[in-house]
């Protein structure tokens, strides 16, 4: 087993870092609510109190935040990934981004000497908590890296150079398919016409 950080516990990340700690890594979490900093610890994850402590001894660093410039002020900030992770230590994005904002991280972390993945994710919440989510990687070499980092993945597919553009549209597709399939679970039927 691996130590991990894991940075953005939000609705997806949560689940996904619980799976990993109930897959035997330890993992390091990390996010600005306390509340789901608590919730991590309850699911067997070890609180941080910074993304500087978190990665600090982490072979493997996971962030799943909200936007690209969140993503970027982690990884780039003074007290964020690159000036404190180890040298050696895989760097995988599973936030949705834009391309452009993907694409420069990829550029600063490899300017850094870092083996960076942008990997999006589909299959919503539900799968982020089953552990069946389906994970684009930007890079064709990731496989040793996911079976590690992906406890009890559904599918990897490998995705390469211009690529990352559809990788990108399909986790725009999958949340706006998982928003859709909410709303359907919800429906209820009209009648205009009383029976």
């Amino acid at each position: 087993m691996v130590d991990i950080a894991f940075i953005g516990l939000g609705a997806m990340g949560s689940g996904m870092a619980a799976n990993l700690a109930k897959a035997g890594h330890r993992v390091f979490a990390y996010d600005l609510a306390p509340a789901a900093l608590e919730a991590a610890v309850a699911a067997g994850c070890e609180a941080s109190p910074s993304v500087a402590e978190a990665v600090a001894q982490a072979d493997f660093v996971v962030t799943m935040l909200p936007t690209g410039a969140h993503v970027l002020d982690v990884y780039q900030g003074p007290d964020g990934v690159f000036a404190h992770v180890r040298p050696n230590a895989a760097l995988i994005d599973c936030s949705t981004i834009s391309v452009d904002d993907a694409r420069a991280l990829g550029e600063a972390a490899r300017a850094k000497g870092f083996m960076m993945c942008d990997a999006p994710v589909s299959g919503g919440v539900a799968a982020a908590s089953a552990g069946t989510l389906t994970f684009m990687p930007s890079f064709f070499d990731i496989d040793s890296a996911i079976s590690v980092i992906v406890a009890r993945r559904k599918n990897t597919m490998s995705i390469n150079g211009m690529i990352s553009i559809l990788a990108t549209f399909f986790g725009f597709l999958a949340n706006f398919m998982e928003a859709v399939r909410q709303q359907l679970l919800q429906w209820k039927p009209f009648h205009a016409f009383p029976s």
